[in-house]
């Protein structure tokens, strides 16, 4: 904020209207006046909004905690209900503690004062720059309504305006969370509880009078407590986090901090405390990187850190310009020195693609095993040396464009200039195909039935069946239904909409694009029914499998035909009818079900404004055996080639005849005893 410093910031900038505007302020003081003003206007303007936001939320929570009631639970009071007035309601409404966190939705009043909070939200902000953009929608609709609305949406764009309103509701609740802590906390503190925590302090501490002075004024008591609390508790978790430093690294130069009985002394020395911790760990860090720099990653062993870390730690915690502080320095520096005299051989790797195509750039990156601050590379083929073809051979990151197939030897050489090490050097071998060599991936379409019914709504996939080199995929996606473009995007999942098709089979098309502009196509056909039918939601659960192996890990997807009504889908899976999770995913461990059946649920509601419009379930009863043997691939082997042998002993009855018929049924003699 010096004369001119504006118009610096400006020019760096390129902003050269502003800069001829400081010029002329800078020139003629008096000129800057009118915009003077308006800055203060606008910071007086935003202030009394501010401050209005803030009476607003205070009234809202002293209104509430007047309605709310509390139980203890353990050493906490925690909300049992919440009883409220909803504007424009008669009579008065309550929640119990399992549905309050969406209060702001039964009572627009309270979303209404939450809403300056979400919409400076990262996440909500995010969304709203996003469905600004042209490709997506023509702008923000004039219609003042929360959340948002948007004028002409494309496809895309309607699909992530559901995100974001429920984006928006999720954070609203969040923001909401944090009120019913602060009832929590105020209850707590009119119980005694912020009294009793004080009473602790003050012992731990060794106060012999009071560690505040209390005024009588209930509010402004509370919060006094609440900082004096808040403060001494993250200050023991920052001396926690010093004391781990300390005993790890045997830093003796890096101390607790122990606090005085005031509220000031436990608040200054958090602030010590909280910076000291930042600069031991950033000490830890330079160490760290300065030993490896000398003896490399893998050597740089806990033994080998420890006394340039401890060194480390010591300069930069104590005042500088002390004596202390310069013999850390000193020993830092001596002890880097030592491990100079006996450098470790510097190491280095090539990563890169083991196949690639004649024509087509590919980047190689040589990686040492040490951070370097002046490393040197140079790039070539072995065993005759040559460049061509190579680019950036001087960096650790080389392009290169082979100009014809065959297999080569592609070598990195490398030395570290300040150590003054040997060049060493690393060769990767590599194999260029020519153009009608090049494996290229290929493109299928898959959906979970072949038949609809009008205003079901198919998800139809387009599922990679072969990748193309280095596993190159699709980036693009351009879909059409009966020789007719209907959208284009980078996901590879297509909703297609039975309405307009009745009686009819659509064939549905994908024509996949890789970054190169290679492509593929696949086609498939659906069938839709002439009338709509009414029923529940079609529910799926893939795979389709019955059976499963104990010990492994499931993954079952949900797959769900929607009904283009519109409004949020909401999944909710069951294991033998208990609830354990939402999401179109869920993973099971099978080991529990060993020798024995599981019924998994799968329920699907579509709802709109929090109303169901269709709903549907399906359950699938699914089995788990046991694998006979745990034998490993080579023990497994020797067993069968050292056949008669014994596969299991002392097993039940039940198990034996199990295992008998598993393997007659792929052609094994048996006999059990």
């Amino acid at each position: 904020h010096v004369p001119g410093g504006s118009i610096v910031e400006a020019a760096v900038m390129e902003n050269y209207t502003r800069v001829a505007i400081g010029v002329v302020y800078l020139i003629f003081p008096v000129t800057a006046v009118p915009e003077a003003l308006y800055g203060m206007g606008t910071a007086a303007a935003g202030w009394g909004v501010s401050r209005w936001q803030q009476w607003m939320y205070d009234e809202m929570v002293d209104t509430l905690y007047e309605g709310t009631e509390f139980e203890k639970s353990g050493e906490q009071w925690k909300v049992v209900s919440i009883t409220y007035q909803n504007p424009g309601r008669s009579k008065p409404e309550t929640v119990t503690a399992v549905d309050a966190y969406k209060l702001p939705e039964l009572c627009p009043a309270i979303s209404n004062i939450l809403l300056p909070q979400v919409r400076e939200d990262p996440t909500i902000a995010m969304y709203h720059e996003l469905l600004l953009n042209t490709a997506i929608s023509d702008g923000q609709s004039d219609i003042p309504v929360w959340p948002r609305k948007y004028r002409n949406l494309s496809k895309y764009g309607e699909k992530l305006w559901a995100e974001y309103a429920e984006a928006v509701r999720t954070t609203t609740r969040r923001f909401f969370v944090g009120v019913i802590e602060e009832l929590e906390k105020r209850h707590a503190f009119e119980q005694g509880e912020g009294q009793k925590k004080l009473r602790e302090i003050e012992q731990e501490i060794g106060c012999s009078g009071p560690l505040i002075e209390l005024t009588g004024n209930p509010s402004k008591d509370r919060k006094a407590m609440e900082d004096v609390i808040s403060n001494y508790e993250k200050l023991k978790q920052v001396n926690a986090e010093i004391r781990k430093i300390h005993d790890r690294w045997d830093a003796f130069a890096l101390q607790e901090h122990k606090p005085s009985c005031s509220d000031y002394s436990i608040r200054t020395n958090l602030e010590e405390a909280t910076k000291s911790l930042a600069e031991a760990r950033r000490a830890v860090r330079e160490a760290t990187v300065g030993v490896e720099e000398i003896v490399g990653r893998q050597r740089a062993d806990h033994k080998t850190l420890k006394p340039a870390v401890a060194a480390r730690i010591g300069a930069v915690v104590n005042p500088e310009g002390s004596s202390e502080r310069k013999r850390y320095i000193s020993e830092y520096r001596e002890y880097l020195d030592s491990l100079r005299k006996q450098p470790a051989a510097l190491e280095v790797r090539i990563m890169g693609p083991d196949t690639i195509c004649q024509g087509k750039p590919f980047s190689f990156v040589a990686v040492l095993d040490r951070e370097a601050r002046d490393p040197r590379f140079d790039w070539k083929f072995e065993p005759d040396g040559n460049t061509e073809g190579l680019n950036n051979r001087k960096s650790s990151k080389v392009e290169w464009k082979p100009l014809e197939p065959g297999t080569y030897k592609l070598a990195v050489y490398a030395e570290l200039k300040d150590l003054k090490t040997d060049w060493v050097r690393a060769v990767k071998t590599v194999k260029v195909l020519a153009p009608e060599e090049y494996p290229q991936p290929v493109v299928g379409l898959s959906a979970p039935v072949d038949r609809i019914d009008p205003g079901e709504v198919l998800p139809v996939t387009a599922i990679t069946t072969s990748f193309g080199l280095n596993g190159e995929n699709f980036d693009r996606y351009f879909w059409s239904v009966n020789g007719r473009q209907v959208t284009a995007s980078a996901e590879n999942v297509f909703y297609f909409d039975g309405r307009g098709y009745e009686g009819q089979t659509a064939e549905i098309s994908v024509y996949a694009r890789t970054k190169d502009n290679y492509h593929s196509e696949s086609s498939t056909r659906i069938a839709v029914s002439p009338n709509a039918t009414a029923g529940p939601l079609r529910v799926m659960i893939t795979p389709e499998t019955s059976e499963l192996t104990a010990g492994e890990r499931a993954t079952f997807r949900a797959v769900v035909l929607g009904r283009s009504a519109g409004g949020d889908l909401r999944l909710q899976w069951s294991l033998d009818d208990t609830v354990i999770g939402n999401g179109d995913m869920v993973i099971i461990d099978t080991e529990p079900f060993a020798g024995k059946s599981f019924t998994l649920g799968l329920y699907a509601l579509q709802t709109e404004a929090d109303r169901i419009i269709f709903e549907g379930q399906v359950t699938r009863t699914i089995k788990v055996v046991r694998e006979i043997t745990s034998l490993g691939l080579k023990e497994a082997k020797e067993l069968v080639d050292n056949v008669p042998k014994p596969i299991k002993e002392a097993v039940p009855k039940e198990e034996a005849e199990e295992i008998k018929k598993k393997l007659e049924e792929v052609g094994a003699e048996v006999e059990l005893k």
